[in-house]
């Protein structure tokens, strides 16, 4: 399984460096897939949790209030079909990207919900994965997706050395060369 990886604290926006990241690999001439997540907090009514393509396509993942048919986690409630429909539009332009970047490995993917199965599916088919998650739950992350070394690895605490990295190694994985080395996530 081929994957790089952005760790990030949960209160964090690790979604903007992810799509930074991402747009910076996709400067190197590589093709990028996937998405990124944003959350939307509203005072006066659900807060929303969206994934945002890099064709421009956006994919409500939250439900409306009442209309819950998949899990809850902290104050948000997900749309199972929502997470499926993703999942097989990201898989099916899959072929087309040669980096995939997938947002969002948090509490219900540890448990198998939520992208879980977008993830897996991803990283055994062979693609070269950007992922992000939490650094409270690197460890159930690497155990649940039985995770070997990554091609590179940065925290959103680490500065902009240490993320040009990532974007070389990431770009030299995509393109078949070696790649550097870069220090372990913390966590």
């Amino acid at each position: 399984m081929r994957y790089a990886l952005l760790t990030a604290p949960s209160k964090s926006n690790r979604s903007q460096l992810l799509r930074e990241l991402a747009l910076a690999i996709g400067g190197r001439g590589l093709r990028v897939g996937g998405f990124t997540q944003r959350i939307t907090r509203r005072e006066d009514g659900p807060s929303t949790v969206e994934a945002l393509g890099f064709d421009g396509r956006a994919a409500c993942l939250t439900a409306a209030p009442g209309a819950c048919d998949g899990p809850s986690v902290c104050s948000f409630a997900f749309s199972q079909a929502a997470f499926a429909a993703l999942r097989e539009r990201v898989l099916a332009e899959a072929g087309a990207a040669d980096v995939l970047v997938l947002d969002g490995m948090g509490k219900l993917e540890v448990r198998g919900e939520g992208h879980f199965a977008l993830i897996r599916d991803a990283l055994a088919a062979g693609h070269l994965v950007l992922l992000a998650a939490r650094e409270d739950l690197l460890a159930q992350v690497v155990e649940r997706l039985d995770l070997d070394e990554p091609v590179a690895a940065c925290s959103v605490a680490d500065g902009p050395h240490e993320r040009a990295a990532l974007v070389e190694a990431v770009a030299r994985a995509a393109s078949g060369g070696p790649t550097v080395e870069t220090a372990p996530p913390a966590g």
